[in-house]
């Protein structure tokens, strides 16, 4: 069906899913869909649908800066479909900027518990926004999905899914402190380390007596599990 695209507000909509109208709604039976979108230039992303209803019939509701990561433009047009969900991903690998990096470090166990609220379809060279729970948003890109799928494929993330932020290629001079506290890593990190030669080439600055408290070492990647909240654990 093709349908106008409708700008939901950031303060409104925190998160990646997307409304359909509520002459849609009202026939669908499942509580998660995936849908292709394909617009009119022949450019494909895929998002997920959670049960929301659109404010009115014709339109796909989108927040705006899920919206603005897959260049998508208010009253575009696009066609929408509904594919099959039953692919799981096994692992993502994605990166950040440097200014995002710091949030990371600082924010990883808040990460692993809001990711699945908030992201539930990914794909190749996806950019996704994240909100925190202090009102701060990082955008992540991914660079790697297992199993490997093509640029029209999508998979689902799950509570089995695991996915690896690697550390930015690198960090602009003006980003570093003296003291060297923009590199320490929280004392609560909860993130476990994938062996370097999984991910691609990167790097990340931090002092030695920060790496060795957090028991990190040299080419080291930090992993994370997302946590389904939905499941009670």
């Amino acid at each position: 069906m093709d349908l106008e695209i409708a700008l939901s507000p950031s303060e409104l909509s925190k998160d990646c899913f997307v409304p359909l109208p509520p002459r849609v709604v009202r026939d669908i039976k499942e509580s998660f869909l995936v849908l292709k979108v394909t617009t009119r230039s022949g450019n494909v992303f895929f998002a997920g649908w959670t049960g929301g209803s659109a404010a009115s019939n014709g339109v796909l509701e989108m927040p705006l800066h899920f919206a603005q990561c897959q260049n998508i433009r208010a009253k575009e047009i696009v066609h929408v479909r509904a594919v099959p969900s039953s692919t799981v991903a096994s692992r993502a690998i994605v990166s950040s900027s440097a200014e995002d990096w710091d949030v990371v470090l600082l924010n990883a166990r808040l990460l692993e518990d809001i990711i699945l609220s908030q992201i539930r379809v990914i794909f190749a060279s996806m950019a996704l926004p994240i909100f925190l729970g202090n009102g701060s948003k990082i955008v992540l890109h991914v660079t790697e999905l297992e199993p490997d799928i093509g640029p029209n494929d999508c998979l689902i993330l799950n509570g089995g899914s695991e996915i690896a932020i690697a550390p930015p290629k690198s960090r602009s001079p003006s980003t570093k402190k003296k003291d060297g506290t923009n590199d320490r890593l929280p004392a609560s990190f909860r993130g476990r380390v994938l062996p370097s030669e999984t991910a691609a080439p990167s790097s990340v600055q931090m002092n030695e007596r920060t790496a060795s408290h957090n028991h990190l070492q040299c080419k080291d990647l930090l992993y994370l599990t997302p946590v389904d909240s939905s499941s009670g654990k």
